[in-house]
């Protein structure tokens, strides 16, 4: 739809390093953005709510999901609503209208009327249970829609050891589970989250946290140490936040995150890196996939998301890729996010698209070399000691988007940079042949992002709930 903008005059809201991205993009189609909007921000062609009649445009765009109402109701008090769009991305851009806006809208305050009487109904459950000291059964593990990390591993490791342990997500594969799964928004999770004496995440969510009693214990498990910066979440309290070493806590999340403790535990999802792999750990797992992994050299590249779609698809010619791998026995796996993997649909021998939405851990476990850039998925390979390779084709440009990294990238990245397909074969088929230039550092990134690496971390989670 956005050849629907050419010769128009477009203004951005608000001002992020995704709307940023998306203005170099319409640029590349020769579309321009002849501003941005944004109450807080201040530099060229940067205006405020209030300047907006006096602006020259065609339309306005909206790109942000997370405070998207406050913002279309204050750009709606200066401008024409039949000139501001709404973008969604999908497996494509949308520009959504008045009347599109405005039905979402509508579905959203029906939804909101009806989470504010399940949480009244939390709140009082809650008064009510800790007015009469009755005792709290339940251990609770809270997610959305990502359920194959940290949260399914300490779910089966309660599960296994017979704690009364509930799982809530909005994610229907939970059910994979086998155990007990609630949907997220419904009327029972509120009933039960009142009745829990412990509460388990691994991402940030609201949901729920504002009825909790200071009786009931909350535990932050995260997702990942890595060099990324993190913005400030101190709207959130915690008893307990689970990193991986005490240096992550110091030089990174006790500048981020409110907790009672920080505690350097491990995360859950690693300890299968140290035992055998049973059969629930291949519970939201591509099992054909995992089976294809124990017996052949396997190399999984799994890149960071990047904020717009096209930034997704890596500069790769599978095609050319597909018969290198072939020729030298090599299944190459690839993670990437849902809508590019629908871009990339085409189907080779030797390079495989796994689902974006499954857990890749116990295939990590198999894999010979991993191939990354940014992701934290880098930090916990490091616990298995084989190589890894850095593909960074676009670097400068993610570096500038996230206004630098928390630490040093050479330093704390124990692997080879390539930002070419050719670069990357040559350097897949050195350490293949056993030029591993990069052990030793690895080690000593390692030793600073892991204080344990023994696999028992769900047991040092186990004493606190």
């Amino acid at each position: 739809m956005l050849e629907n903008l050419k010769n128009k005059k477009i203004v951005l809201v608000p001002t992020t390093p995704l709307t940023i991205s998306f203005a170099k993009k319409l640029d590349q189609q020769d579309i321009k953005v002849v501003g941005f909007i944004d109450k807080n921000k201040e530099g060229k062609n940067i205006y405020k709510y209030e300047d907006i009649p006096n602006i020259e445009f065609d339309v306005i765009l909206i790109y942000n999901d997370l405070f998207f109402e406050p913002i279309y109701k204050s750009v709606l008090e200066k401008a024409d609503k039949n000139l501001i769009y709404r973008v969604v991305q999908d497996k494509n851009y949308k520009l959504l209208n008045y009347k599109q806006i405005k039905y979402q809208l509508r579905k959203q305050k029906i939804f909101n009327f009806k989470q504010t009487v399940y949480n009244n109904l939390q709140k009082s459950l809650t008064i009510f249970v800790d007015s009469l000291r009755l005792k709290r059964k339940y251990i609770v593990i809270l997610t959305k829609n990502h359920i194959g990390a940290n949260t399914k591993y300490i779910y089966l490791y309660l599960k296994r050891r017979n704690y009364n342990v509930v799982l809530i997500s909005a994610n229907k594969d939970a059910k994979e589970l086998d155990g007990n799964y609630l949907n997220f928004y419904s009327l029972k999770s509120y009933y039960i989250m009142a009745l829990a004496h412990t509460i388990i995440v691994d991402e940030v969510i609201y949901e729920y946290f504002n009825n909790l009693s200071s009786k009931q214990i909350t535990i932050q498990l995260w997702h990942g140490v890595g060099i990324k910066k993190l913005n400030p979440i101190k709207n959130i309290s915690y008893d307990y936040f689970i990193s991986t070493s005490n240096w992550t806590n110091t030089t990174n999340f006790q500048n981020v995150f409110n907790a009672r403790e920080f505690l350097n535990y491990g995360y859950p999802r690693n300890d299968i890196f140290f035992r055998d792999i049973v059969d629930e750990d291949l519970n939201l797992c591509d099992k054909k996939i995992f089976e294809l992994s124990k017996d052949n050299k396997i190399i999984l590249y799994m890149p960071t998301y990047r904020d717009l779609l096209e930034d997704n698809i890596p500069p790769l010619d599978f095609d050319i890729f597909n018969k290198f791998l072939k020729e030298n026995n090599i299944y190459f796996i690839v993670k990437l996010h849902p809508f590019v993997e629908d871009i990339l649909s085409k189907k080779y021998s030797n390079v495989i698209f796994y689902p974006s939405k499954k857990d890749i851990y116990p295939i990590l476990k198999n894999t010979d070399i991993l191939i990354t850039d940014y992701s934290s998925i880098l930090y916990d390979f490091l616990l298995l000691d084989k190589p890894i390779i850095s593909f960074v084709y676009d670097i400068e440009k993610y570096f500038d988007t996230r206004n630098g990294f928390l630490f040093d990238y050479d330093e704390y990245t124990p692997a080879k940079q390539v930002k070419t397909q050719k670069e990357l074969i040559e350097e897949i088929i050195n350490l293949f042949n056993g030029d591993d230039k990069y052990k030793t550092q690895r080690i000593e990134v390692r030793d600073k992002f892991f204080d344990y690496i023994d696999g028992k971390s769900c047991e040092r989670i186990e004493n606190i709930v």
